[in-house]
């Protein structure tokens, strides 16, 4: 959403058919600053409910773990 392309990375599109196909999703943010630690974590939660996604996961010791909203 902030660079020059403002839009969503990636798409809709792309994110409801890999919600459609089972594919887990993590919702992170690209932060080069520190003041853009979470920027939009919020918006991109959104996003993906909106896409179908009932949950996002999280990775610890590189196993996945479920974690609802």
């Amino acid at each position: 959403w902030h660079m020059p392309a403002a839009e969503a990375y990636p798409a809709p599109g792309l994110l409801r058919d890999a919600c459609r196909r089972g594919i887990p999703v993590v919702v992170t943010a690209d932060a080069h600053q520190p003041d853009h630690v979470a920027r939009d974590l919020a918006r991109g939660r959104e996003l993906a409910r909106a896409c179908g996604y009932r949950g996002t996961v999280r990775f610890e010791r590189r196993r996945r773990i479920a974690v609802g909203w």
